[in-house]
């Protein structure tokens, strides 16, 4: 390593890359029970498929974990409660359940709950037990969605809560509205994004909501005391210089990147600064400082990093845990069928990457558990062809 550089010497070293034995016995029993074929890793992590749950049968959209059960959702509006045990490679179906009368396109574990969003403009809230998924209550967001065109397409495109507040983006006027967690009632909209959201996150202690949209760009909303209200727009085309306009597929926080500072008056530290990370479209992943440290919110564009060369249609962002905390490790998964795992402590680097199932099939979204495992929703729908859904189990040693 080392070239010069614009002039500056860059100090020169090498390094000694090790390479996790992919040929062994070990590797070629977990790609047998993955049903797909293992690709070697690089840097820190080997990646194996270590399982293969095989329900849906036009599609995997949406997967969480809650606990160390997993549950997936799909194309045709059933939801799944699977056992997983990774270190004996067995997995159990515990219960399907008719949920959504088509697309699912967002899970999201909030306490003890469960919440399903889909194309019927439906959110389901479930609640978790020994082995089914039992509905607790359902909100019908189509009844606030406005619209003169009958044909509009009135689905939810991912839901999160907060406090006890739930927020739900739906497809009409790419509107998120907001609700009630526990009674279901409407408490308003939030507009300003031009196309469907497709993401949501926290940050700044749950004190901001961030969105990201197909209209390439990062929103960021005070939910405190239940507050609506605007902060700050960050527009994708002006801080990363390529066109064309790249949507944004997906968010997620970074817990290890929170900055505090002493508020005397408060007698307490505060958050100042926190980062964000994203993918778009274009294969980019994206990091964004959101800070609070003069009072109102600005948002900057920090790095830029590559998933893929190619365009994405689908991509899923999740961070791996450890000991039920979220580590430095950020999970990329795409429609080029690539999970690459990146150390956001320091440079960003990839340090773990597979090829799933060979690549045969585009991965819709990720979802990253304790114990350093990854779940991946494999199967979408790809001009005209129904692609027979699965959710692989990644392991990482």
């Amino acid at each position: 390593l080392g070239v010069m550089k614009e002039g500056e010497k860059v100090e020169g070293s090498v390094r000694i890359l090790s390479l996790g034995d992919t040929g062994g016995a070990s590797n070629g029993a977990s790609a047998s029970k993955g049903g797909g074929a293992v690709t070697p890793s690089s840097g820190k992590y080997t990646l194996s498929e270590k399982l293969a749950l095989n329900a849906q049968s036009s599609g995997s959209l949406a997967i969480c974990w809650y606990g160390g059960r997993l549950i997936s959702a799909g194309a045709e509006g059933s939801l799944q409660l699977w056992a997983v045990d990774t270190g004996s490679g067995q997995s159990q179906m515990l219960s399907e359940e008719t949920a959504h009368k088509s697309n699912v396109n967002s899970l999201f574990t909030f306490g003890d709950e469960v919440m399903s969003g889909g194309d019927d403009g439906l959110v389901h809230c479930w609640s978790v037990g020994p082995d089914k998924l039992i509905k607790r209550r359902t909100i019908d967001t189509t009844v606030q969605q406005k619209t003169d065109d009958a044909s509009e397409s009135k689905g939810v495109s991912c839901v999160i809560a907060h406090g006890k507040r739930l927020f739900t983006a739906v497809h009409v006027k790419s509107e998120i509205l907001v609700w009630e967690v526990e009674s279901g009632k409407y408490i308003g909209r939030m507009r300003g994004h031009l196309s469907w959201v497709t993401s949501m996150t926290t940050v700044m202690d749950d004190d901001l909501l961030v969105t990201v949209a197909f209209d390439a760009t990062v929103r960021i909303w005070s939910i405190k005391n239940s507050s609506t209200s605007f902060f700050w727009e960050a527009t994708k085309a002006k801080q990363v210089k390529y066109e064309p306009l790249s949507g944004l597929l997906s968010v997620v926080a970074l817990p290890k990147s929170i900055q505090t500072k002493h508020d005397p008056l408060k007698e307490m530290n505060v958050i100042t600064r926190q980062e964000v990370v994203t993918i778009s479209e274009g294969g980019d992943i994206d990091t964004w400082s959101v800070d609070m440290s003069s009072g109102a919110a600005v948002v900057e564009h920090e790095k830029s990093m590559k998933h893929s060369t190619g365009e994405l249609a689908s991509a899923g962002l999740c961070l791996l845990e450890s000991g039920g905390k979220s580590s430095d490790q950020v999970v990329t998964a795409g429609s080029d069928g690539i999970v690459k795992i990146w150390d956001s402590s320091g440079a960003w680097q990839v340090v773990g990457e597979i090829r799933v199932d060979g690549g045969q099939h585009p991965i819709n979204m990720c979802s990253g558990s304790g114990s350093d495992v990854v779940g991946a929703a494999l199967g979408v729908m790809k001009e005209g062809e129904k692609v027979a859904g699965s959710v692989r189990i990644i392991s990482l040693t």
